[in-house]
């Protein structure tokens, strides 16, 4: 995996990207439908990613990975638009998740450790 240089989603400065799906999170922030495949790392602090719009993400899948706690736990939660939405909380390194957005509705289809 090679880090890139620029910025081309719009990426706040606390997300690295790793390759084009891949990314990196240490503090809040809010998921474009480029990137599917996210880590966090609450080293500094807990923190909430939002996923992108459900709409948006229609057909697509979102798969989680918790790198390293540090006591803190990560949020990932809906983008406020699917009130049926129950959000992953991680608290241990090691914890996964995945959902999917049918465009009205994110499903989560798998979850290891997650509160």
């Amino acid at each position: 995996m090679s880090v890139l240089n620029e910025n081309p989603l719009g990426m706040h400065a606390d997300q690295v990207i790793l390759t084009d799906n891949f990314v990196e999170t240490t503090a809040a922030s809010t998921l474009t439908t480029l990137q599917r495949v996210v880590t966090g790392d609450t080293t500094i602090a807990a923190y909430t990613t939002k996923l992108p719009p459900v709409r948006e993400a229609a057909g697509l899948m979102f798969f989680f990975y918790f790198k390293t706690d540090n006591a803190a736990d990560w949020t990932v939660a809906d983008y406020g638009d699917d009130p049926q939405f129950t959000h992953f909380v991680f608290n241990d390194a090691g914890d996964t998740g995945c959902c999917i957005s049918d465009g009205f509705h994110w499903h989560k289809l798998e979850s290891e450790g997650t509160a």
